[in-house]
Order: C-alpha cells, then sequence, then structure tokens
C-alpha cells in the first residue's frame, strides 16, 4: 500500500502503464501536460518517436481506441495531399503521448471515484491500463505486407 501521495500517483500510473522501463517517460509527459495540477492534462507538445512511426498502432496498442480510430482515418485523407502522410506522422509523434496521458487521466478519476481504498485503485488501474502484445504483430504483418506489395509493383515495372 502506498504510504504518501508521491507514491500513490507513481503506484497508479505504473498500474497504467505495466512497463517499467517507460515509468519514467509517462512520468515526465504527465507532469509536462498537468501543470495547472487540475488532473486534467492540457495538450502540450511531448515527442514519442512510438507515436511517430507507429501513428494510430501506437494509439491501439495503447488503448487508445477512439483516438486510433480517428488517426486512421486522417491518415487515410492526408496521404492524397502531398507529403500529408509525413506532416501526420510528425504530429501523431508529437501529439500521441497526450492521448496516452489523458486516457489515464480520466482512468483516475473514474476509478477514484468509484473506489476509495488505494490498493482497489491500483488494482483496477491494472485491469484497465496496459497494453495489447497483439498491435505489434498484427502491425508488423500488415507493414510486411504493404513492403512486400510494393517490391512486387517495382519488380513490374523494370
Amino acid at each position: 500500500m502506498p504510504t504518501n501521495p508521491t507514491e500513490y500517483e507513481t503506484a497508479m500510473l505504473n498500474a497504467f502503464v505495466q512497463k517499467l522501463d517507460k515509468l519514467s517517460y509517462y512520468q515526465n509527459a504527465y507532469q509536462t501536460m498537468n501543470l495547472t495540477g487540475s488532473g486534467q492534462p492540457q495538450l502540450k507538445w511531448f515527442w514519442s518517436w512510438w507515436g511517430f512511426g507507429g501513428g494510430f498502432a501506437f494509439l491501439l496498442y495503447r488503448k487508445a481506441y477512439l483516438e486510433a480510430l480517428v488517426a486512421f482515418i486522417l491518415g487515410i485523407l492526408v496521404n492524397v495531399i502531398p507529403f500529408g502522410g509525413l506532416i501526420l506522422m510528425i504530429v501523431m509523434g508529437g501529439t500521441s503521448p497526450y492521448f496516452v496521458v489523458k486516457r489515464y487521466a480520466t482512468l483516475k478519476a473514474e476509478i477514484e471515484r468509484s473506489h476509495a481504498d488505494p490498493d482497489a485503485r491500483i488494482q483496477a488501474m491494472q485491469a484497465v491500463g496496459g497494453f495489447h502484445t497483439w498491435v505489434i504483430w498484427v502491425t508488423a504483418i500488415f507493414y510486411g505486407l504493404v513492403l512486400l506489395g510494393i517490391l512486387s509493383m517495382l519488380s513490374m515495372i523494370s
């Protein structure tokens, strides 16, 4: 059981992230975006290479489903614009952590309203937080198929 507010906050964030090596990254992101202390983060630029390279898949991996859907649809729409995909990748790299931190703050507020005991809160956060490992495999297969398709088309040209 956490003995002070800082330990409690760390335990809650760790229960959400569920990867100890990513805890300090998300602590920094949360502190950067929660400057007002209101508990609700403000949109701030915070770079993520996973957000840049993964785009919607990164958000899906972190269980931000609605945001992943919006990013996917935006990806389809902006790719008709020259350099639109690159611009979206840069925007996703800077804003994806916000959506993850916002999800954490929203879940934390909901859990704190429904559970009085800190240990029960941490267990509830572990249940709803985390990530999907299957997204990595599906994304790798998808991009592999895209690469094979491109190579196939290039071989037809030459």
